[in-house]
C-alpha cells in the first residue's frame, strides 16, 4: 500500500516485554499493557520425601505413599548352557542352562532349568540358542502345559534371539522346552529374565 512515506521500513513493529509491561516499539509514546495481574506466584510446589514413612508430599497439598515400591522384591537371572546334551531323534526335553550367572531371589534353578515366580508380577524374559540339528522346535512351558512356541524348524546352526513378556502368579513355573528335530543334541545358549513390574 502507498502511504506516501519515503520510509519503507517506518511501519515495521515489534512487541517488547520491560517487567511486566508489554509495548509496541518504534512509537514514542505506546499504550502500556500491564501483564502483572496475569502474574501468580502463589503456587509454592516445592516436594519433600519422608523416608521414615515413605511419603512423597507437595508443599500445597497432595501426597503419595511410595511403601509398596520398596516392598517390590529384586527379581532377577542370567544363565548360560555350555555343554551339547546328546539326545535321540524328535525327543522332547527341557533346556537347562546350567552355568548360573546371577540369580537376584534365587528364582532360577540350574539343576531343573526352571524358573518360579517369587511374587505376582510382569516379568521379561530373553532367551538366545543355537540349533544343532534341523527341525528344532523351541517352546516356552508354563506350569507343565505348553504355552506358546517360539521357534518352529530351526535349522542346524541357526541362531534364535528372542524376548517375551509374560503375567505370573506367585509359584508360576517357566521353562524352556526343546524339540531335537533331526538333530542328535541341544545347542548352547543363554536364557535371563526380570520382574518388571
Amino acid at each position: 500500500m502507498d502511504d506516501a512515506d519515503p520510509d519503507p521500513t517506518n511501519e515495521i513493529q515489534d512487541l517488547q516485554l520491560n517487567g511486566n509491561i508489554l509495548t509496541i516499539t518504534i512509537n514514542d509514546t505506546p499504550t502500556e499493557i500491564d501483564l502483572s495481574d496475569y502474574l501468580d506466584d502463589t503456587d509454592d510446589q516445592q516436594i519433600s520425601y519422608d523416608p521414615g514413612t515413605n511419603i512423597l508430599s507437595l508443599e500445597n497439598g497432595g501426597t503419595s505413599d511410595l511403601s509398596d515400591l520398596r516392598n517390590i522384591p529384586l527379581n532377577g537371572f542370567r544363565a548360560e548352557k555350555n555343554i551339547n546334551n546328546t539326545l535321540p531323534i524328535m525327543t522332547d526335553t527341557t533346556l537347562i542352562f546350567e552355568v548360573e550367572i546371577s540369580d537376584y531371589g534365587n528364582a532360577y534353578d540350574p539343576e531343573s532349568g526352571h524358573f518360579t515366580a517369587p511374587s505376582t508380577g510382569l516379568y521379561n524374559f530373553y532367551l538366545n540358542y543355537e540349533a544343532t540339528g534341523d527341525s528344532q522346535i523351541l517352546r516356552i512351558i508354563k506350569n507343565g502345559q505348553l504355552y506358546k512356541v517360539i521357534c518352529n524348524k530351526l535349522s542346524n546352526g541357526q541362531i534364535v534371539t528372542v524376548s517375551f513378556i509374560l503375567e505370573l502368579n506367585s509359584a508360576d513355573l517357566i521353562w524352556i522346552q526343546l524339540n531335537a528335530g533331526t538333530g542328535t543334541s541341544c545347542g548352547t545358549g543363554s536364557f535371563s529374565g526380570f520382574r518388571v513390574h
